[in-house]
């Protein structure tokens, strides 16, 4: 049977439920949950993931009240697309047969146990035996678990509830349906009653329902005694691989406490590779192997397809050839798969490959093993595997040939050259056998040809350097395990367990350390090349930690203590004794032969080198060290080497390579440095692959010498007949400077000099004459260059604007403002000639740009409003080339929070950019204009053709709806955003469920509670689905949700979700992420409201805060939770201090966004409630009577916001004793909430209480 995911419905009748789709509209599922017979109608609807949500359905077919507990749905509509459907295949179903056990059965349903988010329906896969010999005589069977059965979960009979209806699958066969909770307090372990399918067939009345409706008849297979013990050994081979591939060594923490792969691995990206990203010299792939000529790594990193989470990019590749650099996460990758494949927890795009069957082959072991070929049955044995002597015969073939294996092939690079073409032909041939098997290969970037596998179709993907937010997300989990590690530790050694204090306190240090290294990473450009894989972000994490955040910001300082970190300090972190020998390496003779192998790497123009050739270079260099006189050879050196220090990693069995690129360097510019070989390194400097290696150098030479270098350098530029090689000899010898913390002035300015006629080169702006690495060569000067780059330079102005730019720093910016009034002040007028206009926008985009990078949108907004205006002066209003500056205006507004500023902005632009999108494609219609109606963008006949920009500009506008309070201008946008964005990028992308979940929330904050409550249990369903549940649009669809229910009065569930999600956020995003912080934020609201002020308060705190240094004291979001935090000191019994709370953050608000800004307004409302809990009614009357008319005008009548002030002046008036004028406000406010929210609604039954109160 093809069992997909679309194919696992949810029931909603008498009970919530499961049950499969037999066709697109065709539902079978269990008969208890339909309202009984003589029972008043209730309406049944079923719904899948990725599907049309809720559908209604009839019942074709129940058993009798004495026969089986199943039933027949028919569904009014398709419950999913018709390609889906089309793409059912066949249905198989199976016979149980005799008494043995069938173990490897599994369950798919939607139980009350995976409903932690608030109730939001979550899938769960039970695996367990199916044991026929119980239940004999009534025609049901169990499938049990091992596994602790769920807790008990509040407003259901069993965590099991909803599980009902579960289809209940053996190797693609559909055995039965699960229909109850066998007591798990008894058994102690999870039972499921089932009902058997292929008794139904015998049903005249079912069998005659589903001829009619089914396209091919049911086809029955049985379970045969070799698929049993099969299943068995599948079991066994699932905890091995649990066991040998299940844990991770971090470096810098113990290496006696693996970690568990679930909280050490790291989703990475990676970017799809093209046959155009081919070196030039590489012929076109063809069968056969190493007639290609292997491109360098910077040839592969030519313009990317796509990028995207690596587990995305694998969705609906079957072949993948994935390349990485040495530490990247590769093989890291390769074992979560594994492990997460036989655990059957996979979510999102790689959900499909759960319970497939992974072999994982290192052909570094099979080359070992002599054996390059190895057959199915031989898999076992290559991986080690402890296992592989009781698998049964045949197993392997059988498991490839039904398509459920998975094959993952680890480092294609690490066997010899020589070897490769017969890895190649293996691979071959394998796949030729068995063509539907998941396979992943692994090598370096340069290890093989570019598209080397396509013939078989493989796919090429390139796991991308970290970026931030994995930098962030990986120094979260390595603080997390070393916080563990040292608790470990410490309840290790001491006689008693550590306090709470000593643990709290344990915990403040590590999450203050963990914050002062991300907030280095993030101010050192260095730091950010050395943290981009996660070996070396470990690395760095180690050396924060060792010491205690004082990591240095010269460039070689970092680079001495990282490798004092790895020659010295390594295995004391690891724990590992002194050699067996009993020697002990010091630093020197450690550096001696490793600078000998860098200086003959770099000499030969490689970054790998043969085994033999390290042998021979530390042979050269042993007799003068002490390890020679203790009897250590050359080959137990390089073992120490490789094994110890970290710097050096084998990639393969006779090759080495340095770990990072700049270590090699590092070293080498030592060795050259040491030997004072100026001539060379000034010989080799036009040659780009040496810039570095020079730099180095630079930094290596004693004061005196780095003068004489730098004098080499210049003097073989000015000799140099090539101009533009000597211009780049010029560009190096400067760009060595930042490596010079020592130099004389005079020096320093020589080599200046030297630079200033290439930046006088071009009179206007003119990047093509400039080429990719004399840019790379400017920017490398950084700050050293400042002393040209003043504001009188008569360097080209859109140059030095670009410079400082990428300079950062306050000064540089400093400099750029200085620089863009001058330029303004000259060449600001559209009248000015068209050179003079480019350098006038050219110097405001980038010192804008510059201001949104820091995060100062203050300094920012006023200079993009200068280059709005000058763009519309010189183009046009409406021009396209104004829309970038337009767009980045009001992105600054929204993100400022000044929403006056950002809507019309929003607003036109769209109106605007439709018109040209029109334009573009001849559609008809006239553009919208500027007339609109209560601030919506006037309509026009016809709509534009869909676009990227066109959606962003959408959705950006959705959003600004949504903060200003205008629900009736964001649903309808937001409506049909999401119909644009899945027509445009697919229902199952990130842009589509982003948009999905802006409407859901729009709907909430509209009143519609019960509306967005679906709508979310639905889009978590497939966000969960398509991008795994930690993704960040995910985490924001989940806060919403729970949200949703917080606003339900939900609140127990509430709280349950945020704090799961809060949890999972940290551990994703960062504490101060702004989804985290969110996320914290309704979290403490709920605790508020649920009377927990002892944990509301420390947390709103917290968040407070966290928003005040992020966002700054002026941002609404600061704003909102200090009114959160204000109401909770007033719950709490602290009247004065909510009071200047109140006092002092509306203030603040009114002059940061004004009046007519609905977080001003809920401040004032809340001031106006807390005037009136204090006993000053007559001024609550006042306070709230004003708020009502703001928000009248504002929101409009039937705003949620705008009632509840109506219900609070109504409260306020009972409290004055003017009773009469508060019951005819709460009862029209009444007649509005029943109108316009619902009779179940909060605020509904509030307001009915007060009338009856």
């Amino acid at each position: 049977m093809s069992l997909t995911a679309q194919r696992v419905a949810a029931i909603r009748a008498a009970g919530q439920g499961s049950g499969v789709l037999l066709t697109g509209r065709l539902v079978l599922t269990v008969a208890h949950l339909l309202p009984s017979e003589g029972a008043a109608p209730t309406r049944i609807e079923a719904a899948v993931p990725g599907g049309r949500g809720w559908v209604r359905c009839t019942p074709l077919w129940r058993a009798p009240q004495d026969g089986a507990d199943v039933a027949l749905l028919l569904a009014a509509g398709d419950l999913v697309r018709p390609e889906l459907a089309a793409a059912f295949g066949p249905l198989h179903w199976g016979r149980i047969e005799g008494v043995d056990p069938v173990p490897l059965c599994h369950a798919i349903g939607y139980p009350a146990a995976g409903r932690e988010d608030g109730g939001v329906l979550r899938s769960h896969q039970l695996v367990g035996t199916l044991a026929p010999a119980t239940g004999l005589g009534t025609g049901r069977h169990t499938l049990s678990t091992q596994h602790q059965p769920p807790g008990p979960v509040s407003g259901v009979d069993s965590p099991w509830a909803g599980m009902s209806g579960a289809p209940v699958i053996f190797n693609g066969l559909l055995l039965g349906l699960a229909t109850a909770d066998l007591a798990p307090d008894i058994w102690s372990h999870s039972q499921l009653g089932l009902v058997p399918v292929v008794p139904l067939l015998d049903t005249p009345d079912f069998t005659r329902q589903l001829a009619r409706r089914l396209t091919t008849p049911v086809r029955i297979q049985g379970i045969s005694a070799q698929a049993r013990k099969d299943a068995a050994f599948e079991e066994k081979y699932a905890r091995s691989i649990g066991k040998e591939h299940g844990r991770l060594k971090i470096f810098g923490l113990p290496q006696s406490m693996p970690w568990d792969l679930g909280t050490a691995y790291l989703s990475l990206q990676a970017v799809q590779l093209s046959d155009t990203q081919r070196s030039a010299d590489s012929p076109a792939p063809r069968r056969g192997y190493g007639n290609a000529v292997a491109p360098s790594g910077d040839t592969l990193l030519g313009p990317p397809e796509r990028r995207g989470r690596v587990e995305g990019m694998l969705k609906s590749r079957r072949r993948v050839l994935l390349r990485g650099q040495a530490g990247s996460g590769k093989t890291t990758l390769l074992q979560w798969l594994a492990v997460n494949a036989v655990a059957g927890t996979l979510v999102g795009e790689l959900a499909e490959l759960n319970y497939r069957v992974p072999f994982v082959l290192r052909l570094r072991t099979m080359f070992q093993l002599r054996n390059l070929q190895p057959v199915p049955a031989e898999f076992l044995a290559m991986d080690r595997s402890p296992v592989a002597d009781s698998q049964p015969r045949g197993w392997a073939d059988r498991l490839f040939a039904a398509g459920r294996a998975v094959l993952l092939v680890d480092g294609l690079d690490e066997i010899p050259q020589g070897e490769r073409d017969e890895a190649g032909e293996w691979l071959a041939e394998l796949l030729d056998s068995y063509p539907n098997c998941f396979t992943l290969v692994t090598v370096r970037p340069s290890g093989v040809p570019a598209q080397w596998l396509s013939h078989l179709r493989f796919e090429e993907l390139l796991l991308c350097p970290m970026d931030e937010w994995d930098r962030n997300r990986f120094v979260e989990r390595w603080h997390q395990a070393a916080l563990a590690a040292e608790r470990a530790a410490a309840e290790a050694t001491a006689p008693e367990q550590l306090t709470e204090d000593e643990l709290a306190a344990l915990e403040d240090q590590f999450r203050a350390m963990k914050n002062a290294l991300r907030r280095t990473l993030g101010q050192s450009p260095e730091l950010e090349l050395l943290t981009d894989s996660p070996l070396l972000c470990a690395m760095i994490c180690a050396l924060h930690r060792e010491w205690e955040g004082a990591l240095p910001r010269r460039k070689m300082e970092l680079y001495e203590l990282a490798l004092d970190m790895l020659l010295l300090r390594r295995d004391k972190m690891r724990r590992v004794a002194v050699e067996p020998a009993g020697y002990q390496y010091g630093r020197e003779e450690q550096l001696a032969p490793l600078q000998r192998m860098a200086r003959w790497l770099v000499l030969n123009g490689q970054h790998e080198g043969d085994r033999s050739d390290a042998l021979r270079q530390i042979a050269q260099v042993l007799p003068s060290l002490p390890a020679a006189r203790a009897g250590i050879d050359a080959e137990q050196m390089l073992r120490h080497l490789v094994e110890r220090t970290g710097l050096l990693t084998e990639t393969s069995v006779d090759t080495f390579e340095f770990v990072h690129r700049t270590f090699q360097d590092y070293l080498a510019g030592l060795e050259f440095a040491q030997d004072r070989d100026f001539g060379l390194l000034a010989g080799r400097a036009a040659d780009e692959h040496w810039a570095d290696v020079v730099r180095m150098a630079v930094g290596h030479c004693a004061q005196g010498d780095r003068a004489r270098l730098l004098h080499r350098l210049l003097a073989a530029a000015d000799e140099c007949p090539d101009p533009r090689e000597a211009r780049w000899m010029r560009l190096v010898t400067a760009s060595c400077l930042p490596y010079a913390s020592v130099l004389a002035e005079n020096v320093r300015t020589e080599v200046l000099a030297g630079v200033a006629p290439l930046l006088r080169l071009y009179p206007v702006e003119a990047e093509a004459a400039y080429e990719q690495r004399e840019w790379q060569g400017l920017f490398a000067i950084g700050e050293d260059l400042l002393p040209l780059l003043t504001v009188d330079t008569d360097l080209p102005p859109w140059l030095v604007c670009r410079l400082l730019e990428r300079m950062g720093g306050e000064e540089a910016l400093s400099r750029l403002a200085a620089i863009n009034n001058r330029i303004a002040a000259e060449h600001g007028s559209p009248d000015s000639s068209p050179d003079s206009t480019r350098d006038a926008l050219a110097s405001r985009e980038v010192l804008a740009r510059a201001y949104q990078e820091a995060g100062d949108l203050a300094r920012a907004i006023p200079v993009l409003e200068e280059l709005v205006a000058l763009a519309e002066a010189v183009k046009g209003p409406g021009h396209p080339d104004t829309f970038g500056p337009r767009l980045r205006l009001a992105e600054a507004y929204l993100d400022s929070g000044q929403l006056s500023g950002a809507l019309p902005r929003y607003q036109q632009l769209l109106a605007d950019a439709e018109a040209a999108a029109r334009t573009a494609s001849g559609t008809s219609g006239a553009a919208a204009g500027n007339a609109a109606v209560d601030g919506a963008p006037a309509e026009a006949t016809g709509s534009p053709p869909a676009t990227a920009d066109l959606l962003h500009i959408r959705g950006r506008l959705g959003v600004a709806y949504l903060q200003a309070g205008a629900i009736g201008l964001a649903i309808p946008l937001l409506e049909d955003l999401t119909a644009q964005t899945e027509d445009l990028h697919g229902p199952e992308s990130g842009e589509a469920l982003a948009a999905r979940g802006s409407h859901a929330a729009a709907l909430r904050d509209a009143g519609s509670l019960a509306k967005a409550i679906t709508t979310f249990e639905w889009l978590l369903m497939d966000a969960e689905h398509a991008l795994g549940e930690d993704h960040p649009i995910t985490l924001v669809i989940r806060t919403d949700a729970a949200a949703s229910l917080a606003e339900a009065g939900d609140l127990s569930r509430a709280i349950a979700a945020l704090e799961q999600i809060q949890a999972d956020a940290v551990r994703a995003l960062g504490e101060d992420y702004p989804t985290t912080l969110t996320a914290s934020l309704r979290l403490a609201a709920a605790y508020a409201d649920a009377g927990d002020l002892f944990r509301a308060v420390p947390l709103l705190e917290a968040v407070d805060l966290a928003r005040t240094r992020v966002l700054g004291e002026s941002h609404p979001a600061t704003f909102t939770v200090r009114r959160h935090l204000a109401v909770a000191y007033l719950d709490q019994g602290e009247p004065a201090l909510a009071f200047d709370l109140l006092h002092t953050t509306l203030e603040r608000a009114r002059r940061a966004v004004g009046e007519e800004h609905p977080e001003p307004l809920a401040l004032r409302h809340e001031l106006g409630v807390a005037t009136r809990r204090v006993g000053d009614a007559g001024q609550a009357v006042r306070l709230l009577f004003a708020v009502l008319g703001d928000r009248w005008a504002l929101l409009g009548e039937r705003h949620p916001d705008t009632l509840r002030t109506r219900h609070q002046l109504a409260k306020a008036y009972w409290a004055a004793g003017d009773s009469v004028e508060a019951a005819q406000l709460a009862g029209r406010t009444l007649a509005l909430c029943l109108t316009y929210l619902s009779a179940g609604h909060p605020l509904t039954v509030a307001v009915r209480e007060s009338l009856r109160g």
